[in-house]
């Protein structure tokens, strides 16, 4: 095993792929460590945990960290091993659930000879997310030693319960022990004869895996034998398939190309319709100035005397040319919030909105209104279509597959616009 991954390890100075270079030296440490090489076992957890930083990924720091723990502690170097454990915990809150019992039941095992309590203490952490047969044997071997007999056999025979057979086999020959030092012959002849019910298990299983690997083989070359008969008509028919597919392909991408065309032109309509409701609403602010300015103009004159008619019914007159001017914004300014409620009301309400049908600008438009100004500061260069999709995946917090209702398109489309919004977050 350990000439197979010497080999591995020269065929991975070629690659960069870190994950497969993480796994390889992960393997070389255990290896070196099971044969006693602990200073090699070391240094390739080293490498281990190299690349696991350059994965960023914390399932495989954590394990990293608890493999040089394991490897400095079969050293003897309690201190660097406690360390590492202390990184690994880091980590290992972040990992998902199913995971947690395999780390806490190795960091128990990391405790196990020098620190007791401790390794309880994690051996019950990992029961709490799955009844892990190693843990429990863990916690049966520690009971036994601080002779809790009761607890000891308890956990004893949960493991055995959940035990794969070379577990089983090794719980056995514990129990064995035990009983031969106890002086309790009677159970260390069951211990004895469980052993060797178990290893005949793993023989007669070991036996049957090898007759399906010679199956396997013979299958293989069989069917080995029948594609190189076919290969000449496969070949013909995977360069007509790769035509047809050339074919379909140009097609498709004509199709797409129009989609896509006509969907740049309904985002630019949108974000056209979104600059005028804005000046619009600029215009009506505008000609509330103008109006309070004239309004003023005219009272002052109104309180001078001699004071020039003419010009106050001039006043008049573009004030109410501008009040004219302003209804006829509200009014317009009005239908755009109508509208935009009631797209709005349809996305509230799970209902398909789609470009060339609603005006997503009016719905924009009426959310900003709502909300203030600023609720799109957070990004750049942001378009109405981007705008919309905030609203309903940030502040709406609707699901995937809400959200592919709303805007009749796939969960795929939908991860993909949210990585690209993502994109215009300002850092």
């Amino acid at each position: 095993m350990f000439n197979t991954l010497k080999k591995a390890e020269q065929l991975a100075v070629t690659t960069t792929d870190y994950r497969l270079l993480d796994r390889i030296y992960s393997a070389m440490s255990v290896a070196s460590g099971s044969a006693r090489q602990l200073n090699v076992a070391v240094q390739y957890a080293h490498k281990e945990l190299y690349y696991s930083k350059k994965l960023n990924d914390n399932y495989c720091l954590a394990y990293s960290f608890l493999n040089l723990a394991t490897m400095y502690s079969l050293s003897g170097k309690s201190d660097s091993a406690h360390y590492y454990i202390l990184q690994s915990l880091s980590f290992i809150d972040s990992v998902e659930d199913e995971t947690k019992s395999g780390f806490y039941t190795y960091i128990g095992e990391a405790f196990a000879e020098n620190n007791m309590p401790a390794a309880e203490k994690y051996f019950l952490d990992a029961l709490k997310f799955e009844k892990h047969s190693n843990a429990y044997f863990n916690l049966s071997k520690l009971y036994y030693t601080q002779n809790q007999s009761d607890k000891a056999e308890k956990y004893c025979d949960s493991a055995l319960l959940r035990a794969w057979p070379e577990l089983k086999a090794n719980i056995f020959s514990y129990i064995a022990e035990r009983s031969y030092e106890s002086k309790n012959y009677e159970k260390y002849k069951a211990a004895t004869d469980s052993i060797i019910k178990t290893q005949k298990e793993i023989s007669d299983m070991r036996e049957k895996n090898k007759i399906l690997e010679l199956q396997r083989k013979y299958d293989y070359e069989k069917q080995k034998s029948a594609y190189d008969k076919k290969n000449l008509i496969l070949c013909l028919i995977i360069s007509i398939l790769v035509a047809i597919y050339g074919f379909v392909f140009l097609l498709h991408k004509q199709h797409v190309h129009k989609i896509r065309e006509k969907e740049l032109e309904m985002e630019n309509r949108n974000n056209q319709m979104y600059s005028e409701i804005t000046a619009m609403a600029l215009s009506v602010e505008m000609y509330k100035a103008q109006i309070a300015e004239l309004q003023a103009e005219k009272n002052r004159l109104a309180n001078q005397q001699n004071n020039g008619n003419q010009t106050i019914a001039d006043n008049d007159s573009k004030i109410v040319e501008l009040q004219e001017k302003m209804d006829l914004l509200d009014k317009q300014k009005f239908e755009y919030l109508e509208t935009g409620k009631q797209i709005f009301q349809k996305i509230v309400e799970n209902q398909t909105i789609t470009m060339a049908d609603d005006k997503w600008a009016n719905c924009v438009y009426f959310f900003v209104m709502q909300n203030g100004e600023d609720v799109f500061g957070g990004y750049n260069r942001l378009t109405i279509n981007d705008k919309i999709f905030i609203i309903v995946d940030d502040f709406l917090k609707k699901t995937d597959d809400e959200i592919a209702e709303i805007f009749a398109i796939s969960s795929v489309t939908v991860r993909t616009r949210r990585s690209k919004i993502k994109k215009k977050k300002i850092v």
